[in-house]
């Protein structure tokens, strides 16, 4: 990982710590957004921590496994990164979502130029057959 560009790095990093999150306690994934962070769900849209994190705990199944076959990242001028993630979806409770290709972008932020910390900008999230 050492020989990797940072930003592939923390985005990497990130996107296995996010989906940890989301496959085991989705009410969790709070800590990773703020109140200006947006979310695209299937045409919905959502904005704020609380309104995300309601929405990604009220999704009707209660376990999934995120499978993750390929991820990119890239840097932007104003010091964020976009996250490409592209896997497999394995539901337990509904047929209505097993087996589906996961496309999902993710753009991080610092909080502030002096601290390390990352918070979700908006993403949309989209699965598709």
């Amino acid at each position: 990982m050492g020989d990797k560009p940072i930003w592939e790095q923390i985005g990497s990093s990130f996107i296995q710590h996010y989906y940890q999150l989301f496959d085991n306690d989705r009410t969790q994934l709070g800590a990773i957004y703020i109140d200006a962070s947006c979310l695209t769900w299937e045409g919905q849209q959502f904005q704020g921590k609380a309104a995300i994190v309601e929405k990604l705990s009220s999704l009707p199944f209660q376990k999934i496994q995120h499978s993750i076959t390929a991820q990119d990242h890239q840097p932007t001028p104003d010091s964020c990164i976009i996250s490409m993630v592209v896997g497999q979806l394995k539901v337990t409770v509904l047929l209505q979502y097993q087996g589906r290709v996961s496309r999902q972008r993710r753009a991080l932020s610092p909080f502030l130029p002096c601290r390390r910390d990352l918070f979700i900008k908006g993403y949309p999230d989209k699965v598709t057959v």
